[in-house]
């Protein structure tokens, strides 16, 4: 997980790869076992850059890779706005 919070912060060009694979870890992140060690500027950075990312990038970069079954799930513009992917900011 650091290393995708340190992708998401640092690369020139915001992957929404970065994000859905954080998506997919974190379900199998153990808090207590699995420490992540970003600095505040790095973390802040991240989750400014996960804001920045729209519907047709995600669909774009991630759904098209994923199998069939997953791509009828994630397709979909309403998935992207629903939790648990993006509750928060609807683009």
């Amino acid at each position: 997980m650091t290393q995708k919070i340190q992708a998401l912060a640092g690369r020139s060009a915001i992957e929404a790869r970065d994000f859905f694979d954080l998506f997919i870890l974190r379900s199998q992140c153990e808090p207590k076992r699995n420490k992540i060690e970003v600095s505040r500027a790095t973390f802040k950075t991240a989750h400014d850059n996960i804001f920045l990312i729209e519907f047709p990038q995600f669909r774009d970069q991630v759904v098209v890779y994923l199998a069939l079954e997953d791509q009828k799930t994630y397709s979909a513009p309403e998935v992207w706005c629903a939790p648990p992917i993006y509750p928060t900011v609807c683009k």
